[in-house]
């Protein structure tokens, strides 16, 4: 399920690593009136889940720049 095959795209997940070599799986949605995303690590056990009520709301953006500051302050 986590194993990508087009271009770090695997099964409804992409599949991104950070600089240390960790693994993450992410996916992102929403339709009119919400936006979703989750984020999350099996190698640091690791998970973000960002839900908002603005169908516009940049979940993604958060979710990363949360990770960005979780990990930083490792």
């Amino acid at each position: 399920m986590y194993t990508p095959a087009l271009a770090g795209y695997a099964l409804g997940w992409n599949i991104s690593y950070n600089v240390n070599g960790d693994q993450f799986h992410q996916h992102g949605g929403g339709i009119e009136g919400f936006s979703t995303y989750i984020l999350r690590s099996e190698s640091i056990d690791y998970v973000v889940v960002v839900l908002s009520n603005e169908e516009d709301f940049p979940s993604g953006h958060l979710a990363n720049k949360i990770t960005s500051m979780v990990l930083s302050a490792k």
